[in-house]
């Protein structure tokens, strides 16, 4: 079983739980020693901004 994962982020403004939840599964598969990478496709890429924005910490 390779120790890599992809995560893609395809889901849009209205479906923010399921953008979270990549987020938090990455985290999850990171801390438990996986190298991990999260990819924005498509109206996923509406994220970007939003968790980059310090207001959404």
């Amino acid at each position: 079983m390779s120790n890599k994962f992809l995560i893609m982020v395809q889901s849009g403004q209205n479906e923010m739980a399921k953008a979270l939840h990549a987020l938090l599964y990455g985290q999850e598969l990171h801390e438990g020693g996986y190298e991990v990478q999260i990819m924005f496709d498509g109206a996923g890429t509406t994220w970007v901004k939003e968790f980059e924005n310090p207001a959404n910490h």
